[in-house]
């Protein structure tokens, strides 16, 4: 369960972000094709604490998550697609 920290973002189709939170970063962008939309990136653990990073995509359709990024120097590639033109994003930590 992450329940450390993180943040969040309303994401618009051709955004570009780069997300550094305590613990970890994500870089990613959106891309969205008629009434869906596509976040796609990386996600790094960036502490040697046993702690993980993740991101969580809320799509109008539902939730969907990156793999967990652990332990530290450790990327994961993500690409998660779904309804709607302005997902909600949030990297977390925990």
């Amino acid at each position: 369960m992450f329940v450390l920290g993180g943040t969040a973002s309303a994401a618009s189709c051709g955004d570009v972000k780069d997300v550094y939170i305590r613990g970890g970063e994500s870089h990613y962008s959106v891309d969205c094709f008629g009434h869906n939309s596509r976040v796609s990136g990386t996600v790094k653990d960036t502490r040697a604490d046993k702690q993980c990073v993740q991101v969580r995509v809320v799509f109008a359709d539902g939730a969907k998550y990156s793999p967990r990024a652990c332990p530290s120097g450790t990327v994961k590639h993500f690409d998660l697609s779904g309804s709607g033109n302005r997902p909600h994003v949030y990297t977390r930590y925990g």
